[in-house]
């Protein structure tokens, strides 16, 4: 009886057709376990999802586009300089058909570190969860990054990055591509043929998660829209004010199972609001074994246009790892004179489409075709 009333509360309040007699008995039951309420949780998204009562985002595409990139990090940014310069970007170019900017917020696991009045320090947000490699509290310093993030109402769009990890476009490319409430995700499940046996064992075995909802998105770097960041940061609310993050403490790199898995829970990850790519590039050398798996590739040294190339060919807009900082002025050569030479050739083919229309129409004119209109004036002469 007691399944019964709960698949019932579980429709009603996914149909929302949930009255006041029902909500007032279920508010003299008991409170649900942890367990019991992510159960209700996830079968009220499947109701939902079977339903198709999800909405789907309806924005122009001259809506202007704010990215809140969010970095968590030690007490130093390698890439300063190449953060300023991507951020100095802001409405740069001016023939594009949408406003963008985007804001940077910082998570450091030693603020005290970082020096007074420089420039990374007026970025970092007022808390420091203190996480250390392969933490939970990585998890945390996200959600706190998202919290920061979405006080500003332009954020349409939270990238999360370390580091290590650079832009490989111009701000003005990456907003151009974005879409109004859409993630960028490209997550799978222990169904999917790139579940590692790695990944059933130390990913895909979460206490009181059900086991169909557990998701792992690889490189866990991804870019989330506002809408769906909130929802993520929201599900606290939705099982009785806990969390949901403390049961992922013994997955092995949390960050990457935890977001998808919250976006699976609360009914977004597989709609078509999700993009199923990452736009953060990144590798791991397969013939590595051990600890040594566990760390994509660092390539410090070889940031070069080829390596730009390869990355931009798979769709991604940023890349990891480098930990040495790069030369700004390298950088602004291989990632932003791309751009403004495909904008030049843009405008060229533009203009000469346009002078060869032009030119069709004098020898149409001269030829007295005019669309007839001349052939006809001479026969009534």
């Amino acid at each position: 009886m007691s399944d019964f009333r709960s698949l019932l509360a579980s429709f009603q309040a996914a149909t929302g057709t949930e009255n006041v007699t029902s909500s007032t008995s279920r508010n003299n039951d008991r409170i649900p376990s942890l367990k019991e309420s992510i159960s209700n949780l996830w079968r009220k998204t499947q109701i939902q999802q079977s339903f198709n009562v999800s909405k789907k985002s309806t924005t122009h595409k001259d809506t202007p586009i704010h990215v809140g990139i969010c970095a968590v990090i030690v007490s130093t940014l390698s890439h300063e300089e190449i953060w300023k310069s991507y951020l100095d970007q802001q409405n740069e170019e001016k023939s594009s058909d949408r406003q963008y900017s985007a804001s940077m917020y910082v998570h450091a696991k030693t603020p005290s570190a970082i020096p007074n009045n420089s420039w990374l320090k007026s970025k970092l947000i007022p808390i420091s969860h203190n996480p250390s490699w392969n933490d939970i509290k990585v998890v945390q310093a996200m959600l706190s990054l998202i919290e920061h993030a979405l006080k500003d109402k332009r954020t349409t769009h939270i990238m999360f990055v370390t580091e290590s990890c650079i832009p490989i476009t111009s701000l003005h490319e990456l907003c151009n591509r974005l879409q109004h409430g859409k993630s960028y995700v490209n997550a799978y499940n222990r169904d999917s043929n790139r579940c590692t046996r790695f990944d059933e064992h130390a990913c895909f075995q979460i206490e009181n998660v059900p086991n169909d909802v557990i998701y792992k998105n690889i490189p866990g770097w991804c870019m989330l829209s506002a809408n769906h960041a909130k929802q993520v940061l929201d599900i606290p609310k939705q099982l009785q004010n806990r969390d949901l993050f403390p049961l992922f403490k013994n997955v092995w790199a949390p960050e990457e199972v935890y977001f998808p898995t919250a976006m699976a829970l609360v009914g977004v990850l597989q709609s078509t609001d999700v993009v199923k790519c990452n736009l953060m590039w990144a590798k791991w050398d397969e013939r590595s074994r051990g600890s040594q798996r566990a760390h994509p590739i660092l390539y410090d040294g070889q940031f070069s246009k080829r390596l730009v190339d390869d990355a931009r060919q798979e769709g991604c807009y940023f890349m990891r790892k480098f930990k040495r900082s790069i030369y700004v002025n390298l950088w602004n050569q291989i990632t932003c004179t791309d751009t403004k030479e495909d904008n030049e050739k843009k405008q060229k083919n533009e203009t000469s489409d346009e002078n060869r229309k032009r030119s069709r129409n004098e020898e149409d004119v001269k030829n007295g075709n005019n669309g007839g209109k001349e052939s006809k004036i001479s026969k009534i002469k």
